[in-house]
């Protein structure tokens, strides 16, 4: 790919930046502090970006092309339709004139942002981590950089902790980055291939006896293979795991499914702001919790919370800022940005947890009618017409009174 091997030697250098986490809010935020002169030291744990694969590989095609331009390198299927099943018996499909939405293939698309970063002068790590931070509100961090090398400590004048849900550099920095339970969803997904499915179109499934609490999607890879998932509150398996509700599925759906590989993991709930800093530490991505507390789509707001983090941090070395007023631009700009559906959507999880079926087809059919008046699907607003619906269905009025 490129890349020029680095020398331990790069490690005894004084850096304005470093990134930890090669995902795509550090890579992100590396390329975006990059382009704008700043020296910059990426570092990835793992030894090839990208793996393993933890992720349902879905992203919207604005959420991605407002900030990394798509290329058919890493692009496994564009989706133009969006399929609701609720039960067995309830199913509604919808398709717009237009791409939707994009399968990634996410090992490709998580090296082409990190490679995109080293050809602006990045210079980049892998087997690599952070740990042993030293905050110092007068001047350079210091982290201790691990690699199967040997070691150092590297001083930066500035850190973004893009390193996943229980960020440990954020924990260093006496962040309370621990996930409860009662802050993240459990999440089991096969890669499952011997199917016949419609390659450009999202397929969601409710349900008291498919995914109690929760949903399962479908996301294709092609027109025989997809992503299979699904994610449950650890409080709602009464008794059963992932595998009951995800395996019954596969056997009534697509009998002769084969499984290529599984994986599984937690995904966290917005919480707050409480997660995106403290001093000269920003953290980004799922570290900082932005995720969708309902659908849990995390791809687009990494690589925006990541750009903004590297922009608060632009801002502070050109106008001499000190932390507090770094702190101050970073959360003003995640709220302005994207602040409103954060929100929304950490008010509406415990909504849709109480859904039974019946809730999920009204919902569904008043979505769909309100789909219909807009022109494009580029047009619809997921947060504005979710309100809408719950204000307009008058069998979830009384849900939606806690959201309204």
């Amino acid at each position: 790919m490129g890349r020029e091997p680095m020398e331990m030697s790069d490690l005894n250098k004084h850096y304005q930046l470093i990134v930890v986490g090669a995902g795509p809010a550090g890579s992100n935020a590396a390329l975006t502090a990059a382009r704008a002169g700043l020296d910059v030291l990426l570092i990835e744990r793992d030894a090839e970006i990208g793996q393993p694969l933890a992720c349902a590989e879905a992203v919207t095609l604005e959420g991605l092309s407002g900030f990394i331009p798509p290329n058919p390198s890493f692009i496994s299927t564009e989706l133009r339709g969006i399929e609701f099943n609720v039960g067995d018996a309830y199913c509604r499909k919808r398709t717009f004139g237009e791409t939707l939405g994009l399968i990634l293939d996410r090992p490709v698309f998580d090296r082409h942002v990190a490679d995109m970063a080293v050809k602006e002068g990045v210079r980049l790590l892998t087997q690599a981590y952070g740990r042993g931070l030293e905050m110092n509100p007068k001047g350079p961090a210091r982290l201790d950089i691990v690699t199967t090398r040997g070691n150092r400590t590297v001083a930066a004048d500035y850190v973004i902790a893009a390193d996943g849900v229980e960020s440990l550099i954020g924990r260093q920095a006496g962040l309370e980055t621990e996930l409860k339970l009662d802050q993240c969803e459990s999440a089991l997904q096969y890669r499952v291939s011997n199917i016949d499915i419609d390659q450009h179109c999202f397929s969601f499934y409710f349900g008291l006896n498919i995914a109690p609490g929760g949903y399962l999607w479908l996301f294709p890879k092609s027109a025989n293979s997809a992503n299979v998932g699904i994610g449950l509150n650890p409080t709602r398996f009464h008794g059963l795991d992932l595998r009951h509700f995800l395996d019954n599925f596969l056997e009534k759906r697509f009998p002769g499914a084969k499984i290529e590989f599984r994986s599984c993991g937690q995904v966290p709930k917005f919480i707050g702001f409480e997660l995106l800093g403290r001093e000269n530490l920003l953290l980004a991505g799922d570290a900082a919790r932005t995720l969708d507390s309902v659908a849990g789509a995390g791809i687009a707001k990494a690589l925006h919370t990541g750009q903004l983090a590297a922009q608060a941090v632009i801002s502070a070395i050109e106008k001499k800022l000190d932390n507090n007023e770094l702190q101050k631009i970073y959360r003003q700009t995640v709220n302005e940005q994207i602040g409103r559906d954060l929100r929304f959507c950490r008010a509406a999880y415990p909504v849709f947890r109480k859904f039974n079926d019946r809730d999920w087809e009204s919902l569904i059919d008043f979505l769909l009618k309100l789909a219909e008046s807009r022109k494009t699907g580029a047009s619809i607003d997921p947060v504005s017409m979710v309100k809408l619906a719950l204000a307009g269905t008058p069998s979830l009025l009384r849900l939606a009174r806690h959201l309204l």
